[in-house]
């Protein structure tokens, strides 16, 4: 497995992974009609716009490759959202796995790729957005993130609650600790 920088001519395979991890992340959370506009060549399109600022300006994605396909992806710069800039200045703003590779660890990998990216930067602190019933809240508990926020959000026409977790030292992440 390799983890590398995303380039442009990863936009099918991230659009893939964010799908297929949308839809089985959230099949069971949102209505049918959520997933409606959730099709790969929406997606990739999505990225191709995207994807250059997504490696530029202090944000970087990176991608976890397998014999050549994208099995997972992840995202981190800047925190976006004023309530939480005031302590935690870097944000992973996603971390994606294909169903197909969950639980071998890619996750921590990505992870700790984009604290070593944030540290750079000079972020100490970071935090990330959950929205309520995702199924991998217990995979960012372990690494570490604590519950620091809540607000709501709305999604098909639903209120849900979008859950900040917040990590006080990145530092963690990269020395590999064992996390909880």
């Amino acid at each position: 497995m390799q983890i590398r920088e995303a380039g442009l001519k990863d936009a099918p395979g991230i659009a893939k992974v964010h799908v297929d991890n949308w839809i089985s992340t959230y099949n069971d959370v949102f209505p049918a009609h959520v997933f409606e506009t959730w099709t790969y060549e929406n997606r990739e399109e999505r990225w191709k716009k995207s994807l250059p600022k997504a490696v530029s300006g202090g944000t970087m994605t990176y991608v976890a490759e397998e014999e050549g396909e994208i099995a997972a992806f992840a995202l981190a710069g800047t925190t976006r959202d004023a309530r939480l800039r005031m302590r935690y200045t870097g944000e992973f703003y996603g971390i994606y796995v294909h169903p197909d590779f969950q639980r071998q660890g890619l996750g921590r990998k990505l992870m700790e790729s984009c604290a070593e990216h944030l540290a750079s930067q000079g972020h100490k602190r970071a935090a990330l957005w959950v929205i309520e019933n995702n199924k991998e809240q217990p995979f960012f508990e372990k690494m570490g993130g604590e519950v620091v926020y809540e607000a709501p959000v709305e999604i098909g026409g639903n209120n849900y609650k979008n859950i900040a977790y917040g990590w006080e030292d990145v530092q963690r992440l990269l020395n590999h600790e064992k996390l909880n």
